[in-house]
C-alpha cells in the first residue's frame, strides 16, 4: 500500500515539474474566444439577412394584395408569394405561419375586438401541427 501512494505521488511530483503541454493549454485559451467571435458574427448576420428577407417578403406580398384590390388571396398563395420574395428562408412554406385580417384603425384599442393578440403561438416542430390562428381575405 505505501508502495503505491509513493509510486502516485512521485508521478504527481514529476507530472507538476513538467512543462511540455503548456503551449496548448494557451492556445486553447487564446484561440477559442478568437474562432467564437467571426462565427458568432457569421451566425447573427445570417440570422439578420433572414430577418430583413422574410420582412421583403412580406411586405412584397401585401402589395400585391393591396394593388389586385378585389381578387381573394387564400393563406397558401399568400404564403407562396411571401417565399417566392424571401428566397433564402429554410423550408419556408412549412415553417410560415400567418394571421390576416381586417382591423378597423379608427376602433381599435386596448380593449376592443380589433386588437392583435400580443402574444404570438410558436411552433415546435417536435409536436403535431398547430392549424392556422385566423386567415380572413377581403381583397
Amino acid at each position: 500500500m505505501t508502495f503505491a501512494i509513493k509510486t502516485l505521488a512521485r508521478f504527481l511530483r514529476l507530472f507538476r515539474r513538467n512543462e511540455d503541454g503548456s503551449p496548448t493549454v494557451e492556445f486553447a485559451l487564446i484561440f477559442l474566444p478568437f474562432i467564437i467571435l467571426p462565427v458568432s458574427g457569421f451566425e447573427l448576420g445570417l440570422l439578420m439577412t433572414r430577418h430583413v428577407m422574410m420582412e421583403r417578403g412580406i411586405d412584397m406580398a401585401v402589395r400585391e394584395v393591396r394593388l389586385n384590390t378585389g381578387t381573394p388571396v387564400t393563406e397558401l398563395q399568400f404564403k407562396t408569394m411571401i417565399c417566392n420574395a424571401a428566397a433564402i428562408l429554410p423550408e419556408c412554406m412549412t415553417n410560415l405561419r400567418l394571421e390576416l385580417r381586417p382591423i378597423d384603425l379608427r376602433h381599435s384599442g386596448a380593449n376592443s375586438d380589433n386588437s392583435i393578440p400580443r402574444r404570438a403561438s410558436c411552433t415546435n416542430l417536435d409536436e403535431p401541427f398547430q392549424p392556422a390562428r385566423n386567415f380572413e381575405s377581403v381583397g
